[in-house]
Order: C-alpha cells, then structure tokens, then sequence
C-alpha cells in the first residue's frame, strides 16, 4: 500500500480522534501551548507517588499542577472563549496534559544537544511578562490614556494605584496574581524550545545555490512494495535483497514489480519531486501534525532518490507497513521562469526550514526512544494513548491496540470517579470510533441525562442523536416498530436539546437542518431556518456596526464536524 493511499484510507478513519493531536505537540514543529500552566518539577523528596500523575525522565507532573492549570484553562474557555461543550473541554484538556508532557521532553532534548537556559535569563523573561501584563490590566482598568501616562512603569503609576485601591485592590496584589500565573520552568522550557531550534539550524547547515537548483529537479520512479506481516522477517529481508540483486543486474523492474510488489507494477512510475514533499510538510504546519510521519516518509524518499542517476536502484527503504525498492528511470529539471534573488532566498528558506524540522523530528525521535514516560493517572493515561495515534495512523493494528489501552483506562477513572465527565466523554468517543454503539449510548445516556449530570454540549446531544435514529433504523430492520419509534423520537428530543444549547453557534443549527429533513420534521426545519435567518440578520447588524468603526468583519458562520 502507497502511502498517499494509506493516508487517505486509513486517515480518514481517524477523523475526530485525531482533533485531539492536530493542534500539534509534534517538537519537530516546534509548536507551543499558549496557556500558563505548571512547570517540569523535579522531585526530590517532594511530592508524594500519590500525586504524581506522570514522570518524563525524571522530572513529574504533579495531580496540583495539572489541575491548578485546569482550572486556570477553564476559566478562559468558558468566561473569555465561551466554550461550554463538554466535548471541546475534554479535547482541550487533553491538550494541556500533553503540553506538560511535552515541557519535559523539550527539556530533555535541550540537554541532548547541550542547550542551556540560564536562570537569569528565565527571570528577565518572566519580569518581562509580569510588565506586560500590569500594562494590559491597567490599560483594562483604566480604558483610553495619554501618551505620557502609558510611558509611566504601572508599579510606580499613582493614578492606576488609586483606581486599584478604590476597588479594593492595590498594583501589588495585581502584580502577584500575574506572577503566580506565569511557570518559570514553563518559560525555562519555551526559551529551550527557541534555543533547540537554533542549534539544529547550526547542525543542518547553509543551503547551497546547488541545493537550490537540485530541488527543481523532477524524478520520475517505479517502486517495488514488499508488505511486512505477510512473512517473517528473515524470509521478507531474503527476498528484499533478492529483488534488488536482480535490478541491479540489470533485471526488467516492471517485470520485478509484476511478480513480487503488493501493486503488481500496476500503479506505474511515480513522480517524485521536492515541491510535493514541501506542499506535504505545509499542510502539517498548518495543523495535519498527525501526518508527519508519512511526510518524513515521503523527505527520506526524496532524499534517497535525489541522490540516484537514471536507471540505478536505491537502498530498500522501511516503513512501519512496508518495505520500498525504488528506481529513478528519468530526471528532469523543472525550474520556475522567475528565478531572481528574491524567488531563490525564498525557496532557500522553504528548503531550510524542512531540513530543521526533519533533523529536529529525528533529534525527538532519538530521545523519545531513551526517555522513560510513564502515565500513572487512569484519565490521563486515556488522553496520552490518543495522543499516540498520531505516531502510528498508518497502521491500523497498532491504533486498534492504542484505542484499546485507552478504553480501558478511560474505563478505570470512571470507576475511580463515575461523575468524572471528561473520561466518561472520552470513552464514549472512542466506543463510537471502535462501532460499540450501544455501549456509547449508554454512556452518553448516564453522561447527558443523569439526574447528577454535569455535562452537556451541542456536538454531544447531535452524537447521541446519530446513535439512537442508528439504533431506530436497527429496530425497524429487525421488525420492531414501536422500539423504532421510540429511539427515533428520542432522537429528535436530543437534536432539539442540541438547537436550545447552541445559543450563540451557528454551526449545529445547519447540520440539524439537514438532519430534521432527513427524518420528516419541517416543523423543526422551519425553526432551524428561523433561528438562522436571525442569526445572519444580527450577525450583519454587528457587522455593519464594526464597519462603521473600522473594527474586523465577523466571519460567516460555517457548520462545525461533530457526530460519529
């Protein structure tokens, strides 16, 4: 199997689980987690094994530090975001579990490559953002100012002092309150990142003129697939080393692949060419972080073949599927038409920042495979075996056993805590992703309609209302109406508890549009038309107004992915 079909095919699969790890905590790309949180603690003696949630080497994540940073990130979500699905905040919990996971990986790469960061430096760059800020409280405090006020250090700004202090406040309470939220091995970790960085531009090196000119060239390939699992390894490495014997011979690779690649040659010469791996590796950079992998795949291939003749056979090249025999039967170079100074400083760029992101994957790779994590707390323990899926998509037994362990550990904090809401959504997902549909009904019941519930969401309700007109539909086939009838009213009562709950969000309205008309409701049609025409009438209003005052225009609503 190609990768570009293992992707489409299997990927698609994967469809709201990898939401999880698409904000991306891939180091290779060096992204960030904007919330202040705890910091990489190394215990001494200090916390006790009852607190520790995880370990990464030897630095913990303490239970205090993961939910005093809950707490925080929730507050944001609902009071600043409004964010009140139970769904999203579970995703985004998850997300910020894994961002402390990561401040310790980052650190230990750090030490990998003999990057410190001096305490001195972490205390500027917290003081720099306490000044900060004191000046946005103050500027929130106060509204508009004169030019020569705002100069003025808040700490030392009389006026700002009496405004606090006729709130009952002083600038010095308000100047701890921003401190105690700022995680100076949070910072020690984000300053690494930036030095990491640095230090693998310097390992990679200056991009030539020949570079450049080497990665307008066009290859056209023919590949050889020789699938693992469907032999033992020592009988698939003997029969590697026999295909490529042969075509190196100077056997007929056409004929080599009819006989023995998965495709049997039927997929013919490919095209292989930088462009294609740089349009790949933007699409991770813009949020496919769970298609890395297969990028660097697809880098290591160009690699390999940018460095053949026509007519030579490369070095059997191994995926965690499949084992690749490649041959470069033409090259040609396809440069732009504009090629100034600009247009190469440009593409010297492009190919530079691939090289550091890929030699910065393999520095994490290398560590990673040292490092000892171990996820102690059950929830977590959940949201990190997500995670994982995104290093494994191309292979469906590894994410089968990867949502497995994470069922089961969603199914242990529940029994831990069975009003736990975030491990009872997060089970419910994966049952839904793994085809248990009566046991995430049941869970989405006790979630949703529980005396003592504390969840809810529009993504939910429309969930658990795909499930029960699923259940309808079985019902109906099995000759039972009156269960049919019930699920399917059941089904119609969570879309409408979805509608009254997506107060200020488009999006669920125009999916249950569609799904009233699918089941026979133009009544509901009609008040879902109804609400979106308001919607769109307010939304213009608002628009109109902005404009007048030179604000942004709000976006147009857009239908948001839930459901199974």
């Amino acid at each position: 199997m190609g990768l570009y079909k293992m992707r489409t095919e299997f990927g698609h699969q994967m469809k709201w689980l990898l939401i999880i790890i698409a904000g991306g905590f891939l180091v290779g790309g060096l992204y960030v987690f904007t919330g202040f949180g705890g910091g990489p603690s190394m215990r001494q003696g200090g916390a006790s094994p009852s607190d520790v949630i995880a370990t990464v080497g030897g630095m913990d994540v303490t239970r205090g530090e993961f939910e005093t940073a809950w707490e925080r990130e929730l507050n944001v979500l609902t009071d600043q975001q409004g964010v009140h699905s139970t769904l999203q905040q579970a995703q985004r919990r998850a997300q910020l579990f894994q961002s402390l996971i990561e401040d310790r990986v980052i650190l230990a790469i750090a030490k990998e490559l003999g990057v410190e960061v001096p305490d001195s430096e972490v205390r500027r760059k917290v003081d720099e953002l306490v000044a900060t800020g004191l000046r946005d409280a103050r500027a929130s405090a106060m509204g508009k100012m004169s030019a020569s006020q705002e100069k003025i250090d808040p700490r030392y700004d009389r006026e700002y002092e009496k405004v606090l202090r006729d709130a009952g406040s002083s600038v010095r309470q308000v100047e701890d309150s921003i401190r105690q939220r700022i995680s100076e091995d949070g910072i020690r970790s984000q300053l690494a990142r930036e030095r990491i960085e640095s230090a693998i531009r310097q390992r990679v090196g200056a991009v030539s003129a020949g570079d450049v000119a080497d990665s307008y060239k066009v290859y056209t390939v023919r590949q050889i697939v020789i699938p693992k699992g469907t032999m033992p390894t020592d009988q698939l490495r003997a029969r590697v080393e026999k295909i490529v014997s042969k075509a190196r011979a100077g056997g007929d690779f056409a004929a080599l692949a009819k006989e023995y690649s998965e495709d049997k040659g039927k997929a013919g010469p490919r095209i292989i060419s930088f462009d294609r791996v740089l349009g790949a590796w933007m699409m991770t950079m813009r949020g496919g972080a769970q298609y890395a992998p297969i990028v660097k795949s697809s880098l290591d291939i160009w690699n390999q073949v940018s460095k053949l003749k026509p007519g030579e056979v490369g070095t059997p090249m191994e995926t965690d599927q499949a084992v690749y025999i490649l041959k470069v039967e033409s090259v040609t170079s396809k440069p732009p038409a504009k090629s100034d100074k600009k247009a190469q400083d440009q593409r010297k760029a492009e190919i530079e920042a691939v090289r550091v992101w890929a030699e910065t994957l393999n520095v994490e790779q290398q560590v990673r495979k040292r490092l000892a994590i171990d996820v102690k707390d059950p929830e977590c323990r959940g949201y990190w075996e997500l995670v994982q899926l995104g290093q494994s998509v191309t292979n469906p037994a590894q994410v089968k056993a990867a949502l497995g362990r994470a069922k089961a550990s969603f199914e242990k904090a529940i029994a831990q805590n069975p009003n736990n809401p975030y491990a009872t959504t997060m089970l419910a997902m994966v049952l839904v992703q793994t085809g248990n549909s009566k046991q995430a009904l049941a869970q989405l019941a006790h979630l949703l309609e529980s005396p003592d519930s504390r969840a809810d969401g529009a993504d939910l309700r429309i969930m658990f209302g795909d499930l029960l007109l699923q259940s309808s539909k079985e019902y109906q086939a099995a000759k039972k109406p009156d269960k049919a009838a019930e699920a399917k009213e059941a089904a119609v009562k969570q879309y409408v508890k979805a509608s009254d709950f997506a107060r200020l969000d488009p999006g669920p309205h125009v999916q249950l549009i569609d799904k009233f008309k699918q089941i026979g409701r133009p009544d509901l049609v009609a008040k879902e038309k109804q609400w979106m025409a308001d919607f769109e009438a307010k939304r213009k209003a608002i628009e109109a107004e902005r404009a007048k005052s030179g604000g942004a225009p709000m976006p147009a609503p857009r239908p948001a992915p839930v459901g199974p």
